[in-house]
């Protein structure tokens, strides 16, 4: 599987593609417990100046987030340290839907 970075080089619509196929990925990665191992992917998309995308992998966090209190800060705190605005924006989000739990 070529890297993370080079998926991001590529046009919107086959990155959009490529997270749409990545909500699938739970059987794959070995059922709800072992998604988590998805994370650093999806902070990669967030590391972009591609919105779309970075959104769309931000829904994805919420989901596998959801109730990992500690994964979940560790993450924010990621995409927070980066200089990119589109990541700070995904962090921001992902407080406001985490929130509760935090």
């Amino acid at each position: 599987m070529p890297n993370d970075s080079e998926f991001l080089d590529d046009d919107e619509n086959i990155v959009m593609e490529l997270l749409s196929q990545l909500e699938n990925f739970t059987t794959v990665v070995g059922g709800p417990e072992q998604e988590k191992c998805l994370i650093p992917l999806l902070v990669s998309f967030c590391k972009t100046d591609e919105k779309k995308p970075a959104l769309k992998a931000t829904a994805l966090m919420q989901r596998i987030l959801s109730g990992n209190k500690d994964l979940a800060m560790d993450t924010i705190k990621k995409l927070m340290k980066t200089e990119m605005n589109v990541a700070k924006e995904c962090a921001a989000q992902l407080i406001a839907a985490l929130l509760p739990q935090l």
